[in-house]
């Protein structure tokens, strides 16, 4: 299977491949681990990190795509955070 036939048949933003090899949700595990400050704290880079580079590597859409992901995910922490207040 080519390589274009994979990514079609993933979500390259929210689930990407490279991140369930082997049946391990990376991401998902690290929901489950990390602390909510932990988790704050990784999206908060991941969102730096994708918005910076976006047009550098070829792919901007999907790196800004992928940085909206991320800030969804510090969104939804936050927004919990503000309902147990």
């Amino acid at each position: 299977m080519s390589d274009s036939r994979i990514n079609k048949s993933h979500d390259d933003i929210n689930t990407p491949a490279h991140y369930h090899s082997g049946g391990i949700d990376v991401i998902g595990f690290a929901e489950k681990q990390f602390s909510k400050e932990q988790l704050i704290g990784s999206h908060r880079i991941n969102v730096l990190k994708y918005v910076t580079r976006f047009d550098k590597k070829g792919q901007p859409l999907k790196d800004l795509q992928k940085a909206r992901a991320y800030l969804d995910k510090l969104i939804k922490i936050v927004g919990d955070e503000s309902d147990e207040v």
